[in-house]
């Protein structure tokens, strides 16, 4: 986040910087905290405005890939917030996330 910005203004910026395209936020689906770290993270759930998805500065590669089909190094905590945020909960989640940002997923 950048100084002054709200989580939902940052993860706008954060997608058109990453991968080209424009966003909105359709709804916050989770809120995760990893009290080593001293790290809360916030989950979106984005729509698509315009933009053609590409590679930038921040990201080498930019895809889309179904749930069952993630790369094997995707870290475990995020295949548990992309999980989450498919459950289509009512609620967003809130979550104490204790392993590693290493640790390899588990399908």
């Amino acid at each position: 986040m950048e100084k002054g910005e709200t989580p939902k203004e940052t993860v706008i910026r954060e997608i058109k910087e990453e991968t080209g395209i424009d966003a909105e936020v359709s709804r916050l689906t989770g809120i995760y905290t990893k009290p080593e770290q001293d790290d809360l993270v916030f989950v979106f759930e984005c729509k698509f405005i315009k933009g053609k998805i590409g590679a930038s500065d921040e990201a080498d590669d930019v895809r889309y890939f179904d749930v069952s089909e993630l790369p094997k190094n995707t870290p475990s905590n995020h295949v548990e917030r992309i999980k989450d945020a498919l459950s289509k909960n009512s609620q967003p989640v809130f979550k104490i996330q204790q392993y590693s940002h290493n640790t390899p997923n588990r399908f």
